[in-house]
């Protein structure tokens, strides 16, 4: 009776218990046959093989070859992290042949997303990069190496990273990491504060590929054309930083909206950006190219006047002005007063000394008309 009514509450609920014959077939065997994967070795669909495939984790090399082009992070500021390594490094890269531009997006997490393989859009070549990505930490600047192929690294745009708790060991993610800019977390099992800031991103070209391609025959490589201007701290910016829209401001600008540098907002709206209308935060000195957060100030590196004011551009400027002409503003009367802008020298009326009270005056001087 027990049972029965156990049975029939199971039965109320839904419940069915398992019996044999449902799923026994005539055969004695379970399940459809249809089901059964007669191949036992099968690998399983392509689907399933690309998502093993993006699922690969990229090795990290603690002893890296020192190839292609290192990426450094200078001036960092570690604070309770133990390490750092890249989850997506942004790069800007040029084509060694005919210096087109086009962005990178490199995975440290992928193996398949690592690289980067595709034609030039002006002269058809095909470019390639690599990320091999390093571990960061107190006694390591280096972040990884990019092997890249008939293209070269120019800059390096905010990119997302990986830090490592220094008492924990647990990783939290960093997203879009600039120059200059602090970032602060929490971690997420020791909950001790962490953060990270690095001034300056640099780069060191150990080795790039040519351009062209070892022909047959004995035939000679072609030369590979100069590629265009990088950001090199130290050397000087291409045209001391001016551009034909600003030719009076020696410095670059870095806009936060897209993170990569121009001479001018006029060339940042050419370049494609979507974000208009946004604001430089950052500077780079066309002297020395040393980045800094932007202010008309001159610079605090090498004390190169930048901007506007440089070289007393104005008569006074504080007292630490300009008397030389040809570098007075034309908006400052000073400029042309005596001297005409071709150099020759202007004649000054004399009618204010022959009519009114001075010319009264020196009529009833002595030795005058009226005397």
């Amino acid at each position: 009776g027990g049972d029965d009514d156990g049975g029939g509450l199971a039965a109320a609920h839904g419940y069915r218990g398992y019996h044999p014959s449902d799923n026994e077939d005539a055969d004695g065997d379970y399940g459809d046959d249809e089901d059964q994967d007669p191949n036992p070795d099968h690998q399983g669909s392509d689907a399933e093989q690309d998502d093993a495939a993006v699922d690969e984790r990229v090795p990290i090399d603690l002893q890296p070859a020192r190839k292609g082009t290192e990426i450094k992070f200078e001036k960092v500021t570690l604070w309770k992290i133990g390490t750092v390594r890249p989850a997506k490094l942004r790069v800007q890269c040029a084509c060694i042949k005919c210096d087109t531009r086009f962005d990178a997006e490199l995975c440290g997490d992928s193996l398949a997303l690592s690289s980067v393989q595709q034609y030039c859009l002006k002269c058809s070549a095909l470019q390639q990069c690599a990320l091999r990505p390093c571990l960061l930490h107190g006694n390591s600047s280096t972040l990884g190496f990019v092997d890249t192929r008939r293209c070269r690294i120019v800059d390096v745009l905010p990119s997302d990273l990986h830090a490592a708790c220094a008492d924990c060991n647990t990783e939290y993610p960093m997203n879009r990491v600039r120059r200059g800019v602090r970032v602060e977390h929490a971690c997420f099992s020791c909950h001790h504060k962490l953060a990270f800031e690095a001034k300056q991103f640099g780069m060191d070209e150990h080795s790039v590929e040519s351009a062209g391609d070892k022909g047959g025959g004995g035939a000679k490589p072609k030369r590979a054309a100069a590629a265009g201007p990088r950001i090199v701290e130290g050397q000087e910016l291409p045209n001391l930083g001016a551009c034909d829209h600003f030719k009076k401001s020696l410095r670059w600008l870095r806009f936060p909206c897209c993170g990569k540098a121009y001479p001018c907002p006029i060339c940042h709206e050419l370049g494609g950006c979507d974000s208009l209308g946004t604001l430089a935060n950052r500077m780079i000195c066309g002297k020395c190219s040393v980045e800094q957060n932007f202010a008309n100030r001159p610079c605090d590196a090498c004390n190169f006047h930048m901007g506007k004011g440089r070289g007393g551009a104005s008569h006074w400027s504080g007292g630490g002005g300009s008397r030389n002409f040809s570098q007075l503003s034309r908006k400052d009367h000073r400029k042309n007063k005596g001297v005409s802008r071709s150099g020759t020298a202007k004649t000054v009326s004399q009618k204010a000394n022959r009519v009114g009270a001075a010319g009264k005056k020196a009529k009833l001087a002595p030795g005058g008309k009226g005397s």
